[in-house]
């Protein structure tokens, strides 16, 4: 479901992407919400999406599934294996170090839940509390500190990744025409600079009608693909 107006025009894009693929895909508002599902709480909801050929699948199968086909792929999964600290030279993640051995890698991503926080004090590099985080970043120039319990949007995040390869000293190199995208003025002019480094870099890669939708909110998808192309872009994936 959609809360706020960009959310529904970022629904509303993947439905049209949807539907020019043949699937039997709409756009509901608030009351038709409530009439495919009854139960469902709408008191917030602006819009939501509806596929008639849609089914029930079992979350538990499908994280198992994608576990398999990520060890078809090579990945390989430590099970109970306790983190204990980091190998770190020059500011640089080297490896991790675990209760049973030691993991040699050049970049470790942390989705420890709550727990983040304290895997991040191992590095050195987690503050104790959101405020530090906060103070860490105005003085590195990241952010501007503002509305720090809101939601990101996709500008503000390729900003945030920009303004961060800087402060570390990574190249940034290239810049893409804005104008050559749909919707290219729509880009803040804060996040100008930013945006064009990351279509030149393959950061941002657009939507199905090549719109940037810079005013689009990031979802965790879209920070964990961005976040991995900023790693290849940068040398240290």
């Amino acid at each position: 479901p959609a809360h706020t107006p960009e959310q529904v025009k970022m629904l509303e894009e993947n439905v049209a992407m949807q539907r020019s693929m043949g699937i039997d895909s709409y756009v509901l508002d608030q009351k038709g919400c409530k009439d495919v599902a009854p139960y469902l709480e709408v008191g917030d909801i602006l819009a939501g999406s509806y596929c008639t050929g849609e089914g029930v699948i079992n979350p538990m199968k499908v994280a198992l599934s994608y576990k398999k086909g990520a060890q078809d792929r090579g990945a390989e999964f430590n099970n109970y294996t306790k983190v204990t600290g980091f190998d770190i030279e020059g500011g640089k993640i080297k490896g991790v170090r675990t209760d049973k051995g030691d993991i040699a890698t050049n970049m470790v991503v942390n989705a420890a839940g709550e727990w983040g926080k304290f895997i991040g004090r191992m590095a050195g590099a987690s503050p104790a509390d959101m405020a530090a985080a906060r103070a860490w970043a105005l003085q590195a120039g990241v952010s501007d500190g503002t509305n720090g319990g809101s939601g990101m949007t996709r500008q503000q995040m390729v900003t945030m990744l920009y303004r961060y390869a800087q402060q570390r000293g990574y190249k940034v190199s290239g810049s893409a025409n804005l104008a050559d995208c749909p919707d290219g003025g729509s880009v803040a002019g804060y996040a100008r600079e930013a945006m064009g480094w990351a279509v030149a870099n393959g950061i941002v890669q657009g939507t199905a009608d090549g719109r940037l939708n810079p005013g689009g909110v990031a979802t965790r998808a879209h920070f964990a693909a961005f976040l991995h192309r900023f790693c290849q872009t940068v040398g240290i994936a």
